[in-house]
């Protein structure tokens, strides 16, 4: 018989609006340094090269626009889920299989296979689901055995971020 790990655990809407925050980060991150080339670019080409300086700038604004956009799509999916779930809380069960969640708000059952990765945060974990969502898995009341399984089952797929 397979082993299966069971806890409820609560969320708080800081843990909730942190994740997105380090989500779109490290999602973005690479983009927001385009940006400050371009940025540099407009500076300091704006007289010499003023084609290349509006080109510049318009790439920047259009970069920025991106980046606003994906973190309000992420922050208003999370932060509307969490403020509709009563109470703010999910049943979790973990087994060989993968991950079972339930909440006021639904349930999802996923293999291990359809999970990317997983972050370290303080108080939480980000499990990846391809590179665009993410399951926030509160650590409070998580049973030390269970959090041992769900590292394993991540093995060189886990890591640890700064705050």
């Amino acid at each position: 018989m397979a082993t299966a790990y069971r806890a409820r655990l609560r969320y708080s809407e800081a843990m909730v609006r942190r994740a997105v925050r380090v989500f779109v980060w490290r999602r973005l991150r690479r983009m927001l340094w385009i940006e400050v080339v371009l940025v540099a670019a407009v500076l300091l080409g704006w007289r010499a090269w003023p084609l290349i300086a509006g080109t510049a700038l318009t790439l920047s604004a259009l970069l920025l626009l991106t980046v606003l956009l994906v973190w309000r799509a992420h922050w208003r999916h999370s932060v509307g889920v969490f403020r509709a779930m009563d109470p703010p809380e999910a049943d979790f069960s973990f087994d060989e299989q993968g991950l079972s969640a339930r909440s006021s708000e639904g349930a999802v059952t996923l293999p291990w296979r359809k999970f990317a990765e997983a972050w370290e945060q303080p108080g939480f974990w980000m499990l990846l689901i391809g590179t665009n969502a993410f399951i926030t898995l509160p650590l409070d009341g998580l049973p030390a055995e269970a959090e041992a399984f769900v590292r394993e089952r991540f093995a060189d797929r886990f890591r640890t971020l700064r705050p």
